[in-house]
């Protein structure tokens, strides 16, 4: 059974993404008014007198409309907001590879910051993204010849 310190902090958690949500969407107010109407199923028009059900059930309202909340990672590296255009591509694949190795930003924010001093990878020219991309790559071969090695000698 959860607490009521862990249920408050629960509905300040919730609540802050729904407003999130709501400005990253940029709904209007009277739309948000009538999404918190129908997630509470016409019992009140603000998120504050939501309980625990509706909460969930407006989240999951404004994720069907797009709605992606951002990882602490991608906060502190920047990369919640779309890259430019000819970074894009490069940006897209670097965050495939970290995904891979279940790696955060910050390690390809290091990897940039070694190789060129660059404090952020987002901020690195395209020359530089393809050297971060392979240094990456060559960490993405070396896990994976250490994970096949802890297999076969099982």
């Amino acid at each position: 059974m959860m607490n009521a310190q862990a249920r408050k902090e629960r509905r300040r958690r919730e609540l802050a993404l729904i407003h999130i949500a709501a400005k990253q969407l940029n709904i209007k107010e009277n739309v948000y008014r009538g999404l918190v109407l129908y997630a509470s199923k016409d019992d009140c028009d603000s998120a504050a007198d939501l309980d625990a059900a509706g909460r969930q059930a407006l989240i999951r309202i404004f994720k069907k409309m797009g709605f992606r909340p951002v990882h602490k990672s991608a906060m502190a590296s920047g990369m919640h907001k779309p890259p430019s255009w000819e970074r894009g591509p490069q940006l897209s694949k670097i965050g495939a590879i970290l995904a891979d190795l279940c790696y955060p930003w910050r390690y390809a924010d290091a990897i940039a910051k070694r190789m060129y001093g660059v404090d952020f990878v987002r901020f690195c020219y395209p020359y530089q993204l393809q050297g971060v991309i392979a240094a990456l790559l060559a960490r993405q071969k070396k896990v994976k010849i250490q994970n096949s090695k802890r297999k076969n000698a099982k």
